[in-house]
């Protein structure tokens, strides 16, 4: 949207009539895009966390169904049916934002590094040993946030 702007603002008949009705189209579908992108966006991942959900239930639902009788005297009813809910309650509340979150961050990553990549060529040689390092920082920062998780 910048780039229309600052093509906008530059144009020499920006003042006519049939100028700014051109710039104003581009602009209006410009928006029009984000906003189907946006929403399709949304009821793929409402439609993903709802079958996720799903699939859960039934795998949750038929390793309990073939279990043997040993497991429904030593579990409460009460328990089997708690387990079903908050499952299935933490697939409905939490994954999708999640998700969503996830998904947003990479968009942005994504465009950041294009952006830098763009503006800056020689970044891109120095992405790849800057990668190389990063890898085994994560495997420690995981382990250890898996320690310090634990000890809570």
């Amino acid at each position: 949207t910048n780039g229309v702007l600052t093509t906008w603002s530059d144009d020499q008949n920006r003042d006519d009539a049939s100028a700014r009705d051109f710039y104003m189209t581009i602009y209006g579908c410009m928006g029009v895009t984000q906003t189907v992108i946006f929403l399709s966006k949304e009821i793929i991942l409402y439609l993903a966390c709802a079958k996720a959900s799903r699939l859960i239930h039934e795998q949750l639902l038929n390793k309990v169904m073939h279990s043997p009788m040993s497991f429904f005297d030593t579990n409460p009813m009460g328990r089997i049916l708690n387990r079903f809910s908050s499952d299935i309650d933490s697939m409905d509340q939490n994954f999708p934002a999640k998700v969503d979150d996830f998904l947003n961050s990479l968009t942005e990553v994504i465009g950041i590094v294009a952006v830098i990549i763009y503006s800056t060529p020689s970044f891109l040689a120095l992405m790849i040993p800057i990668s190389i390092l990063y890898y085994p920082l994560q495997k420690l920062y995981l382990s250890s946030s898996r320690q310090i998780r634990r000890l809570e």
